[in-house]
């Protein structure tokens, strides 16, 4: 006889033996890594270069950091972002953002899937904050930093500003201008005898401006194609990875400027791994965390090496990162202190905070110095074109001056 399938209840109880087991204990907060996040990258795995501009990522992350911490949730401050940004496509990122947001996806992880629009610091910055709990003051971190960066290019921008669009054309335009008075002339001495004294000068200036120009405009056009092949080329090298890493050598190698942008990146090394050593992320875990966050192939590099270190050789915190030659001693001491104290986060805000006040700083210093350099430099040149210039007229038209006037 066929009997029917027994249906067992939803709701019965477990085992007592089950029911008096006890709860697992808590797991301590690691990243996954499901890659080895230290070798090179491939260079058809480049990321490109962020289109949108510094303004307008400066304020979006300003507006995003002031709604989390006004109490907004995520989903809803990228919804308000959808309706305040200006810039199209941070706006249509802001949408899709919040899908992803919704359906439970990682904001930081999304981001990297469009650098065009973030950077890779700016998604590890926010990996740190999702994993430490603190994304108010992660995304108010970035905001910082943007607005920092744009203060200092516009005061760099200022200080050279004489230098880029004063002096440089009237080193191309001015030494060439006694060539008028000798073109003119020689159109006087071919055209002009039987004209009438107005009609000489006007001859004169008319043919002068012509001759001179005629001269210019080779050399402007050298100039155009000069300047065109190497934006190409330029261009062209930023897509590979040799390019880029010349091109951080050569910055971070500039007098003033390079020192200081350096300190910028370490400074927002320090800041995110104290916020992910404070959510109880392994050594090696977060120092993979933080790939990129500097913007500089070579800075980057030497984190990766110090992660490998922490990783596969089982360093601690503060040798992996000694070896990486990158944090002063002072930096390296308070790094090891904390980890002997077991106070590493505390000792990473520390130093955090040491480099935020010396980049402070000379923040404001180094723009003037180089505004100083730049002015005499300006001058230094002035007076070279001046002098220039002034012994080429001499030498070409103090014997045709009378005839110019009109005097015999």
């Amino acid at each position: 006889m066929h009997r029917p399938p027994e249906i067992k209840p939803h709701n019965v109880a477990p085992p007592e033996s089950a029911q008096s087991a006890p709860p697992a204990p808590p797991r301590k907060a690691t990243l996954p890594v499901k890659a080895p996040l230290t070798k090179a990258p491939q260079k058809d795995a480049i990321p490109p270069e962020v289109r949108v501009p510094l303004k307008a990522r400066m304020v979006f992350w300003r507006q995003f950091a002031t709604c989390l911490k006004g109490g907004m949730t995520l989903a809803a401050t990228l919804h308000h972002l959808q309706n305040v940004t200006r810039h199209a496509e941070l706006r249509e990122a802001a949408r899709k953002a919040q899908i992803c947001v919704e359906r439970g996806g990682s904001l930081a992880a999304w981001m990297k899937t469009r650098p065009q629009a973030f950077s890779r610091g700016e998604a590890a910055l926010i990996l740190a904050g999702e994993t430490s709990g603190d994304l108010d003051k992660v995304s108010d971190r970035i905001a910082a930093d943007l607005e920092n960066e744009h203060t200092l290019r516009r005061k760099l921008f200022t200080a050279t500003f004489i230098n880029k669009f004063i002096v440089l054309p009237l080193l191309i335009l001015v030494p060439g201008t006694p060539s008028i008075f000798r073109y003119g002339v020689e159109a006087f001495e071919k055209h002009g005898q039987n004209l009438g004294l107005l009609d000489q000068q006007k001859l004169i200036v008319r043919e002068g401006l012509k001759g001179y120009l005629h001269d210019l405009l080779p050399r402007l056009i050298t100039i155009g194609i000069m300047m065109a092949v190497l934006y190409v080329a330029w261009r062209l090298a930023m897509t590979t990875q040799p390019g880029r890493k010349l091109r951080d050598q050569l910055a971070m190698k500039v007098p003033l400027t390079g020192p200081l942008w350096r300190d910028l990146a370490i400074f927002r090394y320090l800041t995110a791994l104290g916020y992910l050593t404070n959510a109880g992320i392994q050594p090696a875990a977060a120092l993979e965390a933080t790939q990129g966050i500097a913007g500089n192939v070579v800075l980057d590099e030497k984190f990766a090496r110090a992660a490998a270190l922490a990783r596969k050789a089982n360093l601690p915190l503060g040798e992996a990162l000694a070896q990486s030659n990158v944090f002063s001693d002072v930096t390296l001491s308070l790094v090891r202190t904390g980890e002997a104290s077991g106070s590493t986060p505390a000792m990473f805000a520390q130093a955090a905070a040491y480099y935020e006040t010396d980049v402070t700083q000379r923040m404001t210093t180094v723009p003037k110095t180089i505004g100083i350099i730049a002015f005499l430099t300006a001058a230094i040149a002035t007076v070279f074109v001046v002098g220039m210039t002034y012994t080429a007229y001499i030498n070409t038209v103090f014997e045709i001056v009378p005839k110019f006037m009109g005097v015999e």
